[in-house]
């Protein structure tokens, strides 16, 4: 965990290409996570100032706050199992969809907030609640790439070498369940969210390289 937090030293491993373009806008979200999570505030402060509320009337007053929660933690292991997955993951999509993944971070991180939103109406317990973490942007990249490459074998500490495809749908389950079984139905309905954004995107893609080539 340790050296995983030096970003610094932190260099992705490229099947295709010894072009290390693919892996810089990878590395770059890695570090602002970092350095976002160092701020000199409390967890009160930051919570106040850069998680996004699910009131519309106080988003519409701060709207960059759908913004700033994809980019904020609060919590250190919250922050090491999100930039964990966008590791493994991100580069698959940094080899085989090159600049896109600033697309999936981003467009996950709001359909997930999206989601949420839908959540705190549904939920009595979430009216007036926060949403903070990457958690939507990572599950938007998790099944892109498992979408790219089904099959690609993936080794992560204390879980059985896999394939993309089988680990992604075993975390979206778990998800759902989370929702009903959990005290953050929030935070499992933004997973959905970003996985249903990246999965579109990534099938949306697929077809439009499939249509290119057929052209061709």
């Amino acid at each position: 965990i340790q050296i995983f937090m030096m970003y610094n030293k932190l260099t992705l491993p490229v099947k295709i290409t010894e072009d290390t373009n693919h892996n810089q806008e990878l590395v770059q979200i890695i570090k602002n996570e970092y350095h976002i999570i160092h701020t000199p505030f409390g967890k009160y402060d930051i919570k106040e100032k850069l998680a996004a509320p699910s009131n519309m009337i106080e988003i519409s007053n701060r709207p960059w706050l759908i913004i700033t929660h994809i980019f904020t933690h609060i919590e250190y292991m919250h922050f090491i199992v999100n930039m964990f997955f966008l590791y493994f993951f991100g580069k698959i999509t940094s080899i085989f969809m090159n600049k896109k993944i600033i697309t999936l971070y981003i467009g996950g991180g709001l359909s997930g907030y999206l989601f949420f939103v839908i959540a705190s109406n549904v939920f009595p317990a979430m009216e007036n609640g926060m949403i903070i973490g990457a958690s939507g942007a990572i599950f938007s990249i998790m099944l892109a790439a498992a979408i790219i490459d089904p099959k690609y074998k993936i080794s992560i500490p204390l879980i059985k070498k896999t394939n993309t495809m089988t680990l992604v749908t075993l975390y979206i389950i778990l998800s759902f369940i989370l929702i009903k079984t959990t005290s953050n139905p929030g935070g499992n309905m933004s997973h959905i969210g970003g996985a249903l954004f990246g999965g579109l995107y990534a099938l949306a893609l697929k077809r439009k390289n499939k249509n290119t080539k057929t052209t061709r």
